[in-house]
């Protein structure tokens, strides 16, 4: 999932999100840039948990390598 820039910080995510978790699904994994800290904050307060690491999985715009941080959300 992608917000463009003009619209970050307006909620657009989180309703994207909640709309799909609102569907009846029993568990949810997604992947994120390690960097990303927004991103990461919220999936972590709609739920999810960081599982495990992927290392180098990503390449940054310079061609370093970057982990993704494999999350998951269960609903109960």
């Amino acid at each position: 999932m992608a917000v463009r820039p003009l619209f970050r910080r307006h909620g657009v995510a989180r309703r994207l999100l909640q709309s799909l978790l609102e569907e009846p699904l029993n568990i949810v994994f997604l992947e994120v840039r390690e960097s990303n800290q927004a991103a990461r904050y919220l999936y972590k307060s709609m739920g999810f948990q960081e599982v495990s690491v992927r290392r180098a999985y990503y390449r940054t715009p310079d061609g370093l390598p970057e982990s993704a941080i494999v999350m998951k959300f269960h609903s109960c």
